[in-house]
């Protein structure tokens, strides 16, 4: 990815790792990159915290993340973690705004 891709790439993961610990109160976090057959970039973030109360899905640092992954034209969402906390999911082609 290209300078400005990474720099939203890890200002997004930053979020993440700081709203997990922060607000979901987590002690460990995995992450996980991958490339999908189709070309997209696959970023998953899971923590052991208390999930994403509604209010920090409403909130600044969220709202940035969107932008951002809108930027790398890509989707991002938040599921339950697999084992309790959250899942932040991340999906964008690899040739990000090319």
């Amino acid at each position: 990815v290209d300078s400005a891709s990474a720099l939203h790439l890890h200002r997004i993961v930053r979020e993440a790792i700081s709203n997990a610990l922060r607000h979901g109160g987590a002690s460990s976090l995995r992450v996980r990159v991958r490339l999908a057959p189709d070309g997209m970039l696959m970023l998953e973030l899971t923590d052991d915290g208390s999930g994403v109360p509604a209010a920090v899905l409403a909130g600044s640092g969220m709202r940035n993340m969107r932008t951002r992954a809108g930027e790398l034209d890509g989707r991002i969402d938040w599921a339950p973690g697999t084992e309790g906390g959250a899942k932040v999911l991340l999906r964008m082609p690899l040739e990000a705004g090319a």
